[in-house]
């Protein structure tokens, strides 16, 4: 620290020092020579002029300080390159000094007011020019010294022994996680031991329950089987397939060609009454779903009637009647109707479909009855049935139907041109693949 407090004034006060010195000594000294002395000064001001090279030097030092705080062995080294300097300019002005006492002694008649006015005419603008420049460096080296003291004495900064007691105390802490780590690191591989094993047992009892799964799922199929064969026998036995009273059947008008063009308003009339339905549903809920189909089923044909004029042609107006009793009243009465009955046995279900066969039977139709559950798929069945292909059951032959969901309705009529001709809706049917 003292280094830094002699730097300070170490550029101005030893240089003034160095010339009142040369003045005391020579007050007392005899005349010298004149020209000797200004070669002296010539030497003094060469040495001046290494000052001002050692100010750029120290100026670059304290640029390089600023630059970089954290690099303070720039700082100490400019430091003691100053004080070096120093030392030599020192020794270079003892040496001017005594150079100058070896003039005065050759010339005793100079007095030493004379030697100070001599020095001072010679050297008196460079030195305020060196004082000026030496003020400015030792102001900058202050403002070197305040930042290395600010650095050094920094608020709530620890000392290296409170530095050495928390490493000590992170070393410890250290230790203590490492001892927990290990800890865990053990109850780790328990635990990973144990899934391991509950993993295993895990893959055991998957294969058992896929094995267990398989055999429900054959039970399943058997109970299904076992279910459509019961079905099928209680259907069978409900629609006395062998007899000739298949409720789902009509045949009533197989061969009659009764609808001419003379007596199309009397059949329009037939399908638009519907007094044995209304009779039928008068007493049933508005909320039962029968119902509700039956009123959709009564305004799409009394819609359809209104359409036609006297040019409508018997073959058109026939063709759109029985569209609409194809789409409201064949696929979901009629069908609901078999859904339900091979369900179960209802005689509400019973009673509705032998009045819905009462209706189309007095508006002409008739099925085609020479398809049967049993029988062989023939090409003609595409003609007028939807077939679906189901899965062949034990003892089942490919192509035989299994199943009559919808028998295709007919009605015969004969045309403007005495022709006899026939409309069917589209039944359904399933056969063994």
């Amino acid at each position: 620290m003292s280094l830094w407090k002699n730097l300070k004034y170490v550029l101005s006060d030893e240089t003034n020092g160095l010339l009142h010195l040369l003045a005391k000594n020579y007050n007392k000294r005899s005349l010298t020579s004149e020209k000797d002395l200004h070669e002296a000064l010539e030497q003094l001001e060469r040495i001046l002029d290494g000052q001002d090279s050692f100010t750029d030097h120290s100026n670059k030092a304290v640029q390089e300080i600023r630059e970089s705080r954290e690099d303070f062995s720039k700082i100490f080294s400019q430091c003691e390159s100053i004080s070096e300097r120093c030392e030599d300019i020192t020794s270079q002005c003892e040496s001017v000094l005594t150079q100058v006492e070896a003039i005065a002694a050759k010339e005793p008649e100079i007095t030493g007011e004379e030697i100070e006015r001599i020095i001072g005419e010679s050297i008196a603008k460079p030195t305020e020019r060196t004082m000026q420049q030496y003020q400015i460096l030792s102001a900058r080296l202050k403002e070197v010294y305040q930042l290395i003291d600010a650095q050094n004495h920094k608020d709530g900064q620890p000392d290296v022994n409170e530095l050495l007691k928390r490493i000590d105390l992170l070393e410890q802490e250290n230790a203590s996680y490492k001892n927990q780590i290990a800890q865990i690191r053990e109850e780790f591989e328990q635990v990973k031991s144990s899934y391991t094993e509950v993993a295993g047992s895990y893959k055991e009892e998957k294969r058992k329950t896929f094995e267990l799964s398989k055999r429900l799922v054959q039970a399943d199929d058997k109970i299904k089987l076992l279910s459509s064969r019961i079905k099928d026998k209680a259907l069978e036995d409900m629609l006395d397939v062998k007899s000739s009273k298949n409720p789902f059947i009509i045949d009533a008008n197989k061969k009659k060609y009764q609808i001419t063009v003379n007596n199309l308003q009397n059949t329009i009339s037939k399908f638009t009454n519907t007094a044995i339905l209304d009779s039928f549903f008068e007493s049933v809920s508005d909320n039962d779903p029968y119902k509700k189909m039956y009123a959709g089923f009564v305004r799409s044909i009394r819609n359809e009637v209104r359409r036609f004029n006297v040019r409508s042609e018997i073959g058109d107006i026939l063709r759109s009647l029985v569209t609409v009793i194809q789409n409201e009243l064949v696929n979901k009465m009629i069908v609901a109707i078999y859904r339900g009955m091979k369900t179960r046995k209802s005689d509400y279900e019973e009673k509705l479909l032998m009045a819905v066969n009462q209706y189309l039977e007095s508006a002409g139709f008739y099925c085609r009855d020479s398809i049967q559950v049993g029988g062989l798929l023939k090409k003609e069945d595409y003609d007028d049935m939807e077939v679906i292909k189901g899965e062949r059951s034990e003892g089942k032959q490919r192509g035989e139907i299994t199943e009559i969901e919808l028998y295709p309705y007919y009605i015969n009529y004969v045309d403007k041109g005495g022709r006899q001709k026939s409309l069917h809706t589209h039944g359904m049917m399933t056969v063994s693949a």
